[in-house]
C-alpha cells in the first residue's frame, strides 16, 4: 500500500527546499545525516517506536498540523519549534534536527530552538554538537526572561514542570554524562536546581539528584554520591518523575532489584545496571545494559555509552 504524500507536507519540503544546502548557523549541515541516526553507539538498528494505532493516528495529525501551522507562517519561531518537536515525538530524530536547524537558520539568536535541537542530537548521539547548542542556548538565555516550557504530552495533572532555563543546564548535564564530564554534569544540574520555580523543585530534585550520584560515583566521589542519596526528601509524591523516584529507592537500598516494575525502557532498568556496576558485577551490569538497549526504540543512549566506553570512569 502506497503511503501519502499530505499537501501541508509538501508545502513545507517546497518551502525548506528554497533554502541553503547549509545551515546559516555554519554548524550542522542540512540535511542532518550522522552515524546514529539509524544505528546505536553498539552498532545495532535503531529502529522508530511502534505505537498504538490510536497514539499514532493522534501523533500523524499533530505532525500535519505542525506542518500546515509552518507553511502558512515560518515567520513564526515556535511553528519551526513545534515541527520539530512532533518529528521527535515520532522518532523522526533527524528530521526533527533538520527542522530545528531550518529555524536556526530564521532565528539565529533562539535558546528555544537551540535547547531542542541539543537534546535531539543527544538522542542520535551528537554529543558533542549537542553540548555546544546547549551551552550557546544557555549563553543567549541568559539575559532573558524565563518562562515555562510548553508540554507536548502533558501529565495527569496537568501541569508544566519545566523553565527553559532550568532545561537548558539539567539537558546540557545529561549530554556530559555521555562525554564523561562529571564534575561539569554536577554544576550544571545545580544550575537547573538553581533555575527551577520553588513550587516544583521538589520534583525537579529527584532526576537531578539520580545523575549527580552517578556523576559522583564515576568521578571515584562515592562518599559525597551518598550523601547526596541520603539528602532527598523521602516525603516527595514524583508527578512525572515517580520512575527516577524508584530508581533514587534502589540506590539507597529502600527497594531490592525483584521488587521493581521496570518498563522496557525506563530509566529504572538503567540504575538497576548501574547498581551491578558499581557493586562490582561488571558481567551482571553489561548483560542489562544490552538488554535495555536491545528493548528499547531508537536505543537507549546512556546504556550504549556505558557499554562502548566501560572503561571511563571506573573509579567508585
Amino acid at each position: 500500500m502506497k503511503s501519502r504524500v499530505s499537501p501541508f507536507a509538501l508545502a513545507v519540503a517546497a518551502l525548506w527546499a528554497a533554502g541553503p544546502a547549509h545551515a546559516q548557523d555554519g554548524e550542522i549541515p542540512l540535511p542532518y545525516r550522522g552515524a546514529h541516526c539509524t544505528t546505536t553507539l553498539t552498532d545495532q538498528p535503531a529502529r522508530p517506536p511502534a505505537f498504538p494505532p490510536a497514539v499514532q493516528t493522534r501523533l500523524d495529525q499533530d505532525l500535519r498540523i505542525a506542518e500546515a501551522a509552518l507553511s502558512i507562517a515560518p515567520d513564526r519561531e515556535d511553528h519551526h519549534i513545534w515541527l520539530g518537536r512532533r518529528l521527535s515525538y515520532l522518532g523522526r530524530l533527524c528530521e526533527a534536527i533538520d527542522a530545528f536547524s531550518r529555524g536556526i537558520e530564521r532565528f539565529p539568536d533562539s535558546y528555544k530552538l537551540r535547547r531542542f535541537r541539543g537534546q535531539t542530537l543527544t538522542r542520535v548521539r551528537a554529543f558533542d554538537l549537542a553540548v555546544r547548542d546547549f551551552e550557546r542556548a544557555a549563553a543567549l538565555d541568559a539575559g532573558a526572561t524565563d518562562s515555562f516550557e510548553p508540554d507536548g504530552a502533558p501529565n495527569a495533572q496537568n501541569l508544566a514542570l519545566g523553565t527553559y532555563r532550568s532545561n537548558i543546564f539539567y539537558y546540557l548535564a545529561q549530554t556530559q554524562f555521555a562525554t564523561g564530564d562529571y564534575r561539569g554534569l554536577v554544576a550544571n544540574m545545580e544550575r537547573s536546581i538553581a533555575a527551577m520555580p520553588a513550587h516544583i523543585l521538589p520534583e525537579h530534585l529527584i532526576p537531578t539528584t539520580f545523575w549527580r550520584y552517578l556523576a559522583l560515583r564515576k568521578a571515584g566521589e562515592g562518599a559525597a554520591a551518598q550523601q547526596l542519596l541520603a539528602a532527598l526528601s523521602d516525603d516527595i509524591r514524583p508527578v512525572e518523575a515517580a520512575q527516577y523516584y524508584e530508581a533514587v529507592r534502589l540506590l539507597r537500598g529502600q527497594v531490592r532489584e525483584e521488587a521493581l516494575t521496570m518498563p522496557r525502557d525506563s530509566i529504572v532498568r538503567f540504575a538497576v545496571a548501574m547498581k551491578h556496576r558499581f557493586d562490582g558485577d561488571e558481567a551482571g551490569a553489561r548483560l542489562r545494559l544490552a538488554a535495555l538497549i536491545a528493548d528499547t526504540p531508537n536505543g537507549y543512549w546512556p546504556a550504549e555509552v556505558e557499554l562502548a566506553m566501560s572503561d571511563r570512569g571506573r573509579s567508585r
